[in-house]
């Protein structure tokens, strides 16, 4: 049904249809939701007193067929503009490109009536419409798995990348000059000048592991060890 003769039943049923910006979804729906057709509408709409019914309407256009590749938005790869490669959805479920020959149809209306007390909605789609939007939630689901699998695999080689930055952090243990640092904080600087990579790790992290590191140091003793001089011996006195 297109918007022209939505209107035209609804005008011949006494109502004053209002066009307005809207989505024509289920989850669209902020009132109770019509079980019945535009004619069971129309008595509704005329029992509770309102003339006016406002009416969101959407044709099928290419933008249907496109969404944004959300792997790419969060891996390695993703655009410094953050705004993210747009996938034509046919690639990954090619049924949807049977009902390109139906771009700028009307595909669905969403009208409602307002009245004290009451919001009445009723959804009329065109009846392709409905397949059509399982395959392309099909498609978009394609789409979200990528990105989850893309997230799994991100955060395995940020781990694994953040483990070996902690081991090579804990090694300075063994470093002489680090062992001798007297405060947390050039022990800290010392460790990133050495290794810069250890920034990566965060400054938190890194202040946690370098006071973990400094009570060991001090457990073990190796600070003393490492800084205190060896006491010469006495001169012997003269005969």
């Amino acid at each position: 049904m297109t918007k022209d003769e939505l209107f035209q039943q609804l005008t011949a049923g006494g109502l004053f249809p209002i066009p307005v910006e809207g989505g024509v979804e289920a989850d669209d729906v902020a009132g109770m939701l019509f079980l019945g057709e535009v004619a069971g509408f129309i008595e509704a709409a005329t029992v509770l007193g309102s003339r006016c019914v406002f009416v969101a309407s959407k044709v099928l256009d290419e933008a249907d067929f496109l969404h944004p590749d959300e792997a790419q938005e969060v891996g390695e790869n993703h655009p410094a503009e953050g705004i993210p490669p747009l996938l034509e959805l046919t690639a990954l479920q090619p049924a949807l490109d049977a009902y390109k020959e139906r771009l700028a149809e009307h595909c669905a209306h969403r009208m409602w009536v307002q009245v004290p007390g009451a919001k009445l909605e009723l959804i009329v789609r065109a009846s392709w419409w409905e397949k059509f939007s399982n395959l392309r939630d099909e498609a978009v689901e394609a789409i979200k798995r990528k990105r989850d699998s893309v997230w799994a695999e991100r955060e395995e080689e940020d781990k694994r990348r953040a483990d070996e930055l902690l081991v090579r952090l804990r090694a300075f243990i063994d470093d002489a000059e680090f062992v001798k640092l007297p405060t947390q904080v050039a022990m800290q600087a010392y460790a990133v000048e050495q290794v810069p990579e250890l920034e990566k790790l965060g400054d938190k992290t890194l202040r946690a592991e370098i006071r973990a590191l400094d009570g060991k140091i001090k457990a073990k003793g190796l600070r003393a060890k490492k800084t205190t001089p060896t006491t010469p011996p006495a001169p012997k006195p003269e005969s």
